[in-house]
């Protein structure tokens, strides 16, 4: 018990990152969320179904497996699809925290929670909006869903949502260092999103082409010149 008084004393006069809510959310057909202003960097990530998301006028297209780390202060418009909507994850990360500790991320000018002094941004994270796709990310795949599933639970105390915050504040810094599939051929992103939504499926070269939209020898082609191995093989 000392050594956790000792720890929130210390974070309450200086920043460090925390999580402040995590969950899932199922939407429903044709659902339109307007969330005008969100003070948070925000882990989003799409389970299943589709849909599209609007962060300050660009719009991205959500697909399984795929996710974005958003910017500070956006305005985010979701758009669930009419068949098969959205499942969708999200992570609020404070990156400078200091003070009162409360959980709850402002989504809007009027929320009890915006512009509360002690809540900031990090300019030293990835600027803008960044997208990735989980399959190059496998820990901080992990992560977000634990988190999410952990927050859906109980909110939890103070210590441990500063524990949470230092772990995704890591994995979030390596986004900078990593390369993403974004640059691959649309083949191999398609192919990649559905190894990573079914990964215990036992995928055949042919199942795997009928996904990726081409044959299998030219899957292959792709696979062996982009990612240095067969497609059965990732």
């Amino acid at each position: 018990m000392a050594v956790v008084k000792k720890f929130t004393k210390n974070i309450a006069k200086n920043p460090a990152p925390c999580v402040v809510w995590a969950n899932h959310h199922q939407g429903i057909s044709g659902e339109v969320i307007d969330v005008p202003r969100l003070e948070s960097r925000m882990l989003l990530w799409c389970r299943r179904g589709s849909g599209t998301v609007t962060v300050d006028g660009t719009q991205v297209d959500l697909q399984p497996a795929h996710f974005a780390l958003l910017p500070w202060g956006v305005r985010i418009i979701y758009r669930a699809a009419r068949r098969h909507p959205f499942e969708l994850g999200g992570v609020h990360l404070i990156p400078r925290h200091t003070g009162i500790w409360r959980p709850g991320a402002a989504h809007d000018s009027n929320d009890a929670l915006a512009g509360i002094t002690g809540r900031a941004d990090d300019p030293t994270l990835l600027s803008g909006m960044t997208t990735g796709i989980w399959v190059n990310h496998p820990i901080l795949y992990h992560l977000a869903e634990h988190l999410a599933t952990r927050w859906a639970r109980t909110p939890p105390d103070e210590a441990t949502s500063y524990a949470q915050g230092a772990l995704l504040m890591a994995e979030l810094r390596e986004l900078a260092c990593r390369p993403d599939l974004n640059s691959l051929p649309r083949e191999l992103t398609r192919m990649l999103a559905a190894i990573q939504t079914h990964l215990t499926r036992p995928w055949m070269l042919s199942d795997l082409a009928q996904v990726a939209g081409c044959s299998p020898a030219w899957l292959t082609r792709l696979a062996m010149r982009h990612l240095r191995r067969s497609p059965c093989r990732q």
